[in-house]
């Protein structure tokens, strides 16, 4: 009578697990063939603690009981302290047959861990794991979710969603390396780390994220290298991270190269004092509203945009003043021209726009214009011939038929007086060499010039906007 009341049971257990999730159907006696466990009595109750993968199917269904010898045992699974990487020795972590995870919750029980309350490293290693699923983990406040998949190359997808972090504040390395992971949603009510949680997602390409409020709260959020390397991140939602006393954004997006824009508006930022390297080689950026930060003359901003070969406009206000000692806050190689707009700090100039010259960059242009007149016979285009003198070396012009001489486009690399001298010489020009005969004054020729040579000192101004004028000293 016995044996027929298990098998009844067990033919019942499977129909439910089959029904709740039509992937996985579980014999509840069958499945504890595939694990090493013992018995082990946590809290006045006898679990059935699992200790060791044993089985061949890359499938794997863990419910939170187990028929065994005609009792029914809720289920744990066993975690030991270790001194290395992993931090936790689990079932899991480095299992190369895995490659997907349901946990199923029955009969209002949950798998719960032995001897531990972090999943610190719990899948650590599983280069094979594609999917995890929870629907019955854990029945217990998960303190520390540090390392839980990282390296885990080929997960592509996690299902949180029955998963209580709710008094979990440590995300650091969650997913770091997860190169296979296209999108992520994690609440996270009380984390307050999560320093590279994602870093080498490099297939990341939309994260939502939700932290702690900060409000009452002596620590803050840390967030330091935490997309570093999704080199797909395009899209970021994490208004519902508290920032408020976050203090770095160390290399937070460095690397980021499909990174196109990014609205700062939904971080407060305004106790953050380490920016050093933060959109470092994010290559596609092409524009970004700084208005948001403040960066003060103590602080550190190396190489705050290193490598940004395609930002072309930057918009800042009175807040961003340049720190003492930075190391190049933007440096590239290739000459690109970038619009500075807002409210632009004598600081700015003086230390960051004074260095495009030597980095082939300019601010603007400016078109240089002048009149030759002349009495007593019709002027002809090309009669007359000048050498200008500017900032970037001299060129020779000719007039046109009213007069007109023109060399448009001449560089500006700062704001700040600039001079330029036009010299007439006479036409037509040599054609082997390209250069004008300067006029002589003592020669008595039929055409006199009143001011052979003139020199004019203009003074360029950058206006809130970020476009230039210029007016004559």
């Amino acid at each position: 009578m016995k044996k027929k009341i298990i098998t009844f049971l067990s033919l019942i257990f499977t129909i439910l697990i089959y029904t709740g999730s039509p992937v996985y159907a579980v014999d509840l006696i069958e499945w504890v063939k595939d694990w090493n466990y013992e018995i082990t009595n946590i809290d006045g109750t006898d679990y059935l603690d699992l200790k060791e993968y044993i089985g061949t199917n890359p499938y794997v269904c863990i419910p939170s009981i187990a028929l065994l010898n005609g009792n029914i045992y809720p289920v744990s699974i066993s975690v030991t302290p270790s001194e290395g990487r992993p931090k936790y020795i689990t079932p899991f972590n480095s299992n190369d047959i895995i490659e997907k995870v349901y946990f199923e919750e029955y009969n209002n029980e949950k798998v719960r861990l032995s001897n531990s309350d972090k999943l610190d490293d719990f899948f650590y290693g599983m280069e094979n794991l594609e999917s995890v699923v929870f629907f019955g983990a854990f029945d217990f406040d998960v303190s520390s979710a540090s390392g839980m998949f990282e390296n885990c190359t080929n997960l592509s997808f996690v299902d949180t969603g029955n998963m209580d972090f709710g008094n979990t504040t440590n995300f650091n390395s969650m997913f770091k390396n997860c190169k296979s992971i296209e999108y992520i949603h994690m609440t996270c009510p009380d984390g307050t780390n999560f320093i590279d949680m994602f870093k080498g997602c490099s297939s990341l390409g939309y994260a939502e994220v939700s932290g702690a409020t900060m409000e009452g709260r002596a620590e803050s959020v840390a967030i330091e290298g935490m997309f570093d390397g999704c080199t797909n991140l395009t899209r970021i939602d994490l208004s519902g991270l508290d920032t408020s006393k976050t203090t770095s954004v160390y290399r937070m997006f460095r690397g980021c190269a499909s990174l196109e824009s990014l609205d700062l508006s939904q971080f407060d930022l305004s106790q953050v004092y380490d920016y050093t390297s933060c959109f470092e080689e994010c290559v596609s950026l092409k524009s970004i509203d700084l208005t948001p930060i403040k960066v003060e003359r103590g602080i550190f901003a190396d190489f705050m945009f290193k490598g940004c070969e395609s930002l072309k406009e930057i918009t800042i206000n009175e807040n961003f003043d340049v720190p003492f000692n930075v190391e190049d806050i933007f440096t590239v190689s290739s000459p690109t021209e970038l619009k500075v707009k807002g409210t632009v700090t004598q600081s700015f100039i003086d230390y960051v726009l004074t260095k495009f010259e030597s980095w082939n960059r300019y601010i603007g242009t400016v078109d240089l214009t002048a009149t030759t007149e002349i009495s007593g016979k019709r002027l002809e285009a090309n009669e007359f011939a000048y050498t200008i003198s500017t900032p970037e070396g001299e060129f020779v012009v000719q007039n046109d038929e009213l007069g007109n001489i023109t060399l448009p486009g001449c560089r500006i690399y700062k704001p700040g007086k600039v001079t330029f001298t036009i010299k007439e010489g006479l036409s037509p020009l040599d054609p082997s060499t390209g250069d004008i005969t300067p006029r002589d004054l003592s020669e008595n020729d039929k055409y006199s010039c009143q001011n052979p040579e003139i020199t004019k000192t203009v003074n360029i101004v950058m206006n809130s906007d970020g476009t230039l004028s210029a007016e004559e000293v």
